[in-house]
């Protein structure tokens, strides 16, 4: 065995820990490149989430810190997997972990951790297909604005604003109640930014739209979003 960690060695893959049904990353380092390197930049959720309330796992106390674990969003997960950047990994402290420290953890198949339902695995091609529109976009959830998507532009999250909220359509959706539709653009309105509407097809193929009467001023194109040619009404 070599005498070094994985947190040491450029050349292998992000560690992506799977523990009480979330995917957090645990390594600070991985963490950093997940957003600098790869644009993904999970939530600094702690561990609240992680323990859900419970009493702390006397194996996570002296990793502790102010802001891990990061935890990542299933979609995200599965883009750096995808990707080829990251492994899924069993959480350390189970029965099947050996105590050599210098020994990497079990590598988890796709299986026991990937959802495979349709809602998901649809976020999962839209979140892919926004952030692979533009090497300078990030891309978060954004259920706290009545969407699925946010998109930033130029940086992460805390350095430049979203300038879209992207909501994607059910399977066949062909339109918006318009009361719903009104309170959604009034919301992205309020807060200065563009309104996608995405739907994702059968065979994985993306259409994005945008919604033509954003806040006064907005001149951004749908390029900045959406690919040209995948600029179809849903």
């Amino acid at each position: 065995l070599h005498n070094h960690t994985m947190a040491e060695d450029d050349d292998s893959p992000l560690e992506i820990v799977y523990a009480h049904g979330l995917l957090v990353v645990w390594n600070e380092q991985h963490a950093a490149q997940m957003c600098a390197k790869y644009r993904v930049v999970g939530s600094h959720t702690g561990l609240t989430a992680l323990t859900r309330g419970q009493p702390l796992d006397p194996r996570h106390r002296s990793r502790r810190t102010d802001r891990m674990p990061l935890t990542l969003a299933h979609e995200e997960a599965a883009l750096l997997v995808d990707k080829g950047v990251a492994t899924v990994v069993e959480d350390e402290g189970t029965e099947s972990r050996t105590s050599n420290a210098l020994l990497s953890p079990r590598v988890l198949a796709s299986s026991v951790w990937r959802r495979t339902d349709d809602a998901q695995c649809r976020r999962d091609r839209l979140f892919a297909w926004l952030w692979s529109q533009s090497e300078q976009s990030y891309v978060t959830g954004a259920s706290k604005f009545g969407g699925d998507f946010l998109v930033y532009n130029g940086g992460p999250p805390g350095t430049v604003h979203s300038e879209a909220i992207v909501r994607l359509l059910a399977p066949g959706q062909t339109c918006v109640p318009v009361l719903d539709m009104l309170a959604f653009v009034r919301l992205a309105q309020a807060v200065r930014k563009k309104v996608f509407l995405a739907s994702v097809g059968a065979d994985g193929s993306v259409s994005c739209v945008a919604f033509a009467g954003g806040p006064r001023g907005w001149n951004r194109r749908i390029q900045d979003v959406a690919a040209p040619s995948q600029k179809t009404a849903v």
